[in-house]
């Protein structure tokens, strides 16, 4: 974290740098930290002088301030279509070497395991609705200006979203990886801009009832594309810090993810739709993990994120023979990639995702229910 706040704050002590966002911005000093949190940014949960309770993000330098006030007014756009999001009450301004936001505070709910069936079809219901909802926005310009996973040319994007991963650091131990990934990657086409929520896991998530009451980090939406928020998701939904229970879904879970997002739409996914999900949802999963990390990653990274991209790494690192991968490694679409591979490009790739997942048709992502030709039209109403 040390990394992290120097990066956000430089030698500014943070109390004062927050002290100060808040009387200038909100109108009240600080009574109470009720708690800190860091990820890309330098989250504070506060209660004002005044009585408010509020949530505060200190971004890094360079979060551009065009895509903050697009974050902030999509943010109000779903927050008045009743969408369950914190109202946005001020920023971007100074703060830190860089730029906040502020919201208000909303904890109502509790953590739940995205594992559980009711709650990833939970997740998936919402994101269908919320893509839905954004549909109407267009092409929101700002967004294309802030961090972006598809950033780039190259294998990986040219800067990394938190100083904790380097890519250029580590790819010496990351090659067998990085190329299944570049080959995920080229089956990764362009679709029409949409606005979504890239970090769609249920570490950003409370629930009441089993629905979800509300949902955090929208700094992560992105103009991006259905299939690549989509795989993006069935890579990383059951991610929860908050609960001692696996990062990464299995994929099984992966495929029920999309096929319950699928159901979630007034026209299902098409085949040619889960082929390209699919392939997001390989390279994400060889994107993930402290092999990418610098030495000392926090303990959460080690135990989530970091524990499937080291299996991987061993699974890769052997020898061919036996299948070496465990049974249930998440995230890896072997049928699916098999099928393409054998029309697009050498078999190389469907060799390693064989590797990894012992010849087990572990996903699929294509049913004989699927249209080829059908494409997306509404999400049904939640």
């Amino acid at each position: 974290m040390s990394a992290l706040l120097e990066a956000v704050f430089g030698t500014e002590p943070p109390d004062e740098a927050f002290e100060r966002f808040c009387r200038v911005e909100l109108g009240s000093g600080i009574r109470e930290v009720v708690f800190e949190r860091a990820s890309a940014g330098i989250v504070r949960a506060l209660e004002l002088e005044d009585g408010r309770r509020v949530v505060v993000k200190a971004h890094q330098p360079g979060r551009d301030e065009s895509f903050l006030t697009a974050v902030r007014e999509v943010q109000a756009f779903l927050h008045a279509a009743g969408y369950p999001v914190p109202l946005p009450l001020g920023g971007p301004a100074p703060l830190g070497r860089g730029l906040g936001l502020a919201q208000e505070f909303r904890d109502e709910g509790s953590w739940e395991d995205a594992h559980r069936p009711e709650i990833r079809r939970e997740l998936a219901r919402s994101l269908a609705t919320q893509l839905e909802l954004t549909r109407s926005l267009g092409a929101v310009i700002g967004l294309g200006r802030g961090w972006r996973l598809w950033a780039g040319a190259g294998l990986w994007p040219p800067a990394a979203h938190s100083p904790i991963f380097d890519f250029a650091a580590t790819a010496a131990r990351a090659e067998r990886i990085d190329e299944l990934a570049a080959r995920g990657k080229r089956l990764v086409g362009a679709g029409r801009p949409l606005v979504g929520h890239s970090d769609w896991s249920a570490k950003h998530m409370r629930f009441v009832s089993g629905k979800i009451s509300v949902i955090y980090d929208w700094d992560s939406l992105d103009l991006s594309t259905e299939t690549k928020l989509v795989g993006t998701a069935a890579a990383t939904f059951t991610a929860n810090y908050e609960l001692d229970v696996p990062y990464a879904p299995t994929p099984d879970e992966a495929r029920a993810f999309v096929d319950a997002y699928s159901a979630a739409r007034s026209s299902r996914l098409s085949r040619s739709e889960r082929e390209e999900i699919a392939a997001v949802t390989l390279y994400v999963v060889a994107l993930l993990g402290p092999v990418r990390t610098r030495p000392g990653p926090t303990r959460r990274l080690r135990r989530g994120a970091g524990a499937l991209r080291r299996r991987v790494s061993v699974a890769l690192s052997r020898r061919n023979g036996a299948p070496t991968c465990p049974q249930g490694h998440p995230g890896v679409p072997t049928e699916t990639l098999s099928r393409i591979v054998s029309r697009r490009y050498d078999a190389n790739v469907a060799d390693a995702c064989r590797f990894l997942h012992g010849n087990q048709a572990v996903l699929r992502w294509s049913s004989s229910s699927t249209s080829a030709g059908s494409r997306p039209r509404a999400a049904r109403s939640a």
